[in-house]
């Protein structure tokens, strides 16, 4: 998040952004697995970005020199206040999304799946 700069709250607009909060998230159903396996999910939400092209390529250097292979899910689309999408896989299995346009970004990330015990 510090790449992407701004103020940061969880998906409901309201709580900023804290690990102590994140921490208490319970897990969830997979969603790329039928099985009874479990992942975490945190979605926050940012500001928009006049240079959306900048804010990318920000936090697309910031996820590479954490060793993170990024690849672009949306590219660039002007119909929809320049919304971009990249995306990384991490290391333990998980993904991790930012997207960003003129009028808000988000960052949602994924843990890989696992068994429930």
């Amino acid at each position: 998040m510090a790449a992407a700069g701004g103020s940061w709250t969880f998906e409901d607009g309201k709580t900023a952004f804290s690990q102590e909060i994140a921490e208490t998230y319970t897990p969830e159903p997979c969603l790329s697995s039928s099985s009874d396996e479990l992942q975490y999910q945190i979605n926050t939400v940012g500001p928009g970005r006049t240079d959306v092209g900048h804010s990318v390529d920000l936090v697309t250097a910031d996820w590479k020199q954490r060793g993170y292979s990024v690849r672009t899910v949306a590219p660039p689309n002007p119909s929809i206040s320049n919304n971009t999408e990249i995306a990384a896989d991490l290391p333990d299995g998980g993904t991790i999304v930012y997207s960003v346009s003129t009028r808000r970004s988000s960052i949602d990330s994924q843990s890989r799946c696992f068994a429930q015990e």
